[in-house]
Parts: structure tokens; C-alpha cells; sequence
């Protein structure tokens, strides 16, 4: 199969611009850190904020380098996908006092994410296989 899945398409430019504005957001976190709301905003959260913040900027660049791996047609980065999700979902649960409000939407996201980055098509695509066997 030569002609990349519109799936996987659609799901890495969506990695790449939010894992793009994700890491502005983080960098200016980085820059107005002295600012009190910001401060406040921190202090909330159960973690160092140097871990904190390396946490989210790993992520986003993370996303960020799924995305472009995925339209370069690196299906193992699948795998590392998923295990960083797993990484940031825990980290998540551990460090965020509102992760009950976040969590849900994130593991929906990755469901929807996984289903078409595994998805016949797609599987083929990653594998390089010339066509996908009809479903029975």
C-alpha cells in the first residue's frame, strides 16, 4: 500500500500543531514563571516545577516527533506513542489535582489515536505491505 491512510494523515498534523502550541505554552511558562498567577498555578501542582515542566515539554515534543514519524511512515513509533502516553497518563494521575477533569478527553484521544494508527490500512501502510486482505 503506497498511498498513505487519510487516518494517519489527520492524526500527525494534529500531534504536530498541538504538540507545536503545547510547547510554546510550556515555554511560556518557562519565561513568565516569576509571574504570581503563574506561580499559584504551580504551586498547586504536586511535583518539582522543574520536573514538572520537563515532563510537559518532553511530552509535547514527544507528540511532536510521533507526528512527523507517522507521516514518515515509522510504524514503531507507534509503540513509543503509546508507552509515553502511558508515562504522561500516570505522571498525570500523580502530579495534577484536577486530573479527573483532563483524563477522561486524554484517554479518549488516545483511543480514537490507537484504533486508526492500528487500523488495518494503517498497519499495512507502516508495514510497507502492497494491499490490506478484505475483513471477513
Amino acid at each position: 500500500m503506497d498511498k498513505r491512510p487519510t487516518s494517519v494523515t489527520v492524526i500527525s498534523v494534529i500531534m504536530i500543531v498541538f504538540g507545536s502550541l503545547g510547547l510554546l505554552g510550556v515555554l511560556a511558562i518557562v519565561d513568565l514563571q516569576d509571574d504570581p498567577m503563574i506561580q499559584d498555578a504551580l504551586a498547586q501542582v504536586d511535583v518539582p516545577v522543574p520536573v514538572h515542566i520537563a515532563m510537559s515539554g518532553v511530552g509535547m515534543a514527544v507528540g511532536i516527533v510521533s507526528g512527523v514519524a507517522f507521516l514518515l511512515r515509522q510504524g514503531w513509533m507507534r509503540f513509543v506513542y503509546m508507552a509515553w502516553w502511558l508515562i504522561g497518563f500516570i505522571y498525570g494521575y500523580m502530579a495534577n489535582p484536577y486530573w479527573i477533569l483532563s483524563m477522561p478527553m486524554s484517554v479518549v484521544f488516545f483511543g480514537i489515536v490507537m484504533y486508526f494508527l492500528f487500523s488495518p490500512k494503517a498497519r499495512a501502510w507502516f508495514g510497507g505491505k502492497a494491499s490490506v486482505a478484505p475483513a471477513a
